[in-house]
């Protein structure tokens, strides 16, 4: 409230305290006046009859004492109201100044509150704005998250196919390798038991060209024993030597034999070793059947030496050269085999390698998967969402045509009525 209102206000409290004092004056007046005719009255009829003076005065006092009772009474009566209305006007101008205050801390408040309304509407605006603003730049967001899903996963799609491919490529060109190596294995380990084989059959024509040699040796010994026998000394000779002779071909068949054993009885791979040692063992065994033939007559010896050297010779000759050619040919298929093993390791480890490849994109594909499941769970809960929406919204129209429905029918029955009411009347 303004201040110009206020003053009206108070004016007009003024002026209302003002109305009572005049109505009290106006009475007070009155009163007067009354009194006054009422003593002209009563001196006009002093004047009028001397006689009846004395009767008139005694009733005009008795009327004097009325009145003045009833005047009295009348004042006690005014006092009394004057003094409630008094009462009455403390009263009204207490709760007229606690009105006042009331009013103009209403109006601070009202004051206030506005500013504050003003400050609120202007921040709700702007409020609105920023939001219109951040649902804009969110629809924006939204779109090009959806955009960068989508080109994520036909750019996950396509690399995995690509790489699916390539590995399909790499596994099918590494089995056929592996294929081809398993045939090379596999032909190189017949090749080695070939090779081992005809070996042990080399050892063993060797071995019976050795016998033969030692039979042909022990023949020799005994007609030159049938020859010498007219001589002690040398019967004693010929016999000691036909005896170291029978003993050292016992030996070296013995030997022979266990060599043989060792050949059949070992592995392949220690081919070299068991070929190597037999050779040693025949020059070891022809040296020592060398010296045993070593007799006091020298011609017995050099008999002995050229009898034994001409069939070794023949023997060793074709031995050596076939034992070295299938030392050199067994060298070269374990090289070969080694070989094949290192390439057969490499190629399981690229094997392991795309296999855990392979196994990494199946788990990115897994995850890949995960992903979409869910996406399609969060988008089949919102669908649902909305169909349950739908759903109510639709069962609202429903209610609401029924409803007017029913008040179609009511405002007919109500028209129907008064159309019989107009014809009844």
């Amino acid at each position: 409230m303004s201040s110009m209102d206020r003053r009206s206000w108070l004016w007009r409290r003024k002026s209302s305290e003002k109305s009572p004092r005049k109505n009290e004056s106006s009475g007070s007046i009155s009163s007067q006046s009354d009194r006054c005719s009422g003593e002209q009255a009563y001196a006009a009829h002093t004047t009028q009859s001397p006689e009846l003076t004395s009767k008139a005065v005694a009733s005009d006092d008795e009327d004097a004492n009325d009145r003045l009772k009833t005047l009295s009474e009348r004042l006690s009566d005014a006092l009394l109201n004057i003094q409630a209305k008094e009462e009455l006007v403390k009263q009204h101008s207490v709760v007229a100044e606690e009105a006042v205050s009331g009013w103009e801390k209403a109006e601070n408040e009202v004051f206030v509150l506005r500013n504050r309304l003003d400050s609120e509407t202007k921040r709700n605006s702007s409020l609105e704005n920023r939001v219109g603003h951040l649902d804009g730049a969110l629809k924006e967001c939204l779109r090009q998250i959806r955009q960068s899903r989508e080109e994520q996963e036909k750019r996950i799609n396509e690399a995995i196919k690509e790489k699916t491919h390539e590995w399909e490529l790499v596994n099918s060109n590494l089995r056929q390798k592996l294929d081809a190596a398993v045939k090379e294995n596999s032909i190189l380990k017949s090749e080695l038991d070939l090779s081992t084989k005809a070996a042990e059959t080399a050892c063993k024509q060797n071995l019976e060209s050795i016998k033969r040699v030692t039979k042909l040796e022990a023949e020799i010994f005994r007609l030159k024993a049938m020859a010498r026998k007219s001589a002690t000394a040398s019967s004693f000779c010929v016999e000691s030597s036909m005896d170291s002779q029978s003993d050292g071909g016992d030996r070296f068949l013995a030997v022979e034999s266990a060599t043989t054993c060792s050949l059949w009885n070992e592995k392949t791979d220690e081919s070299n070793l068991m070929i190597s040692s037999l050779q040693i063992d025949l020059m070891d065994d022809f040296l020592e059947m060398e010296r045993l033939a070593g007799l006091p007559d020298a011609e017995a010896r050099s008999s002995t030496n050229e009898i034994g050297n001409i069939p070794a010779k023949i023997t060793e000759n074709p031995s050596r050269s076939d034992l070295n050619a299938m030392i050199n040919r067994t060298a070269e298929l374990e090289e070969e085999i080694e070989k094949k093993r290192m390439e057969k390791k490499e190629l399981e480890l690229t094997l392991r390698q795309l296999h855990g490849q392979f196994n990494e994109s199946q788990a990115s594909l897994k995850e890949a998967d995960m992903r979409l499941t869910e996406l399609e769970t969060r988008l089949s809960a919102q669908v649902e969402g909305l169909r349950g929406e739908v759903k109510l919204l639709e069962e609202e129209l429903k209610s609401e045509r029924t409803g007017k429905a029913e008040e179609e029918e009511k405002c007919r029955a109500l028209e129907e009525e008064i159309s019989r009411f107009i014809l009844v009347l």
